[in-house]
């Protein structure tokens, strides 16, 4: 690619007069190598312009191809790269999964030793947690209890209270039933 683009750029420089080539390559805008090779270049020739249009074509094909070409080798670079980040992913996942599974076997095996070596111990553990749980179970029946009784207690309140109301409308409608019999009778 880069001996493409060199040959577009000498081309280009071709194209520039005389003097402002010779600017370039004193103020330093050439590269040493193209400094070097500028002046072996043939002189360009009364058949020039499509040569050069020719030259350009080609030299455009070239550095599309050389393109396309390094985009290729990206991809391949990209997808290995990536193969070998998931590879190093699943094998990091399968050692955790090791060492896990390596855990929980070393806990078993822990286990097993503890209940052959007190038999008695684990029966006065489990008996010992069977109590804790009827205590706690009796705790809970007992909150539960208290709750249906406070309960009972509210709507016992509720009632009496709903049932003075009723009995405060009905009087209160009895009073104004007799002032308006009172009231009539005046008149």
């Amino acid at each position: 690619m880069q001996a493409t683009a060199m040959l577009c750029f000498l081309i280009r420089i071709r194209k520039v007069n005389a003097s402002k080539k010779a600017a370039f390559v004193t103020k330093g805008f050439l590269p040493s190598k193209l400094k070097r090779v500028l002046p072996m270049l043939p002189a360009p020739s009364r058949f020039g312009g499509s040569q050069e249009r020719a030259a350009d074509k080609q030299a455009e094909l070239d550095e599309l191809r050389a393109r396309r070409y390094q985009e290729t080798k990206e991809r391949e670079w990209r997808a290995k790269e990536k193969a070998a980040a998931e590879r190093h992913a699943t094998m990091q996942r399968e050692l955790e999964d090791a060492r896990e599974a390596q855990k929980a076997a070393k806990m078993l095996q822990r286990a097993e030793m503890a209940k052959v070596r007190c038999r008695g111990c684990c029966l006065l553990l489990l008996l010992v947690e069977h109590d804790e749980f009827m205590r706690v179970l009796a705790v809970n029946h007992a909150r539960e209890l208290e709750d249906l009784q406070m309960q009972a207690a509210a709507l016992t309140i509720n009632d009496k209270y709903k049932e003075e109301l009723q009995a405060q409308i009905a009087s209160n409608e009895e009073l104004k039933k007799k002032e308006r019999q009172v009231g009539l009778k005046f008149y």
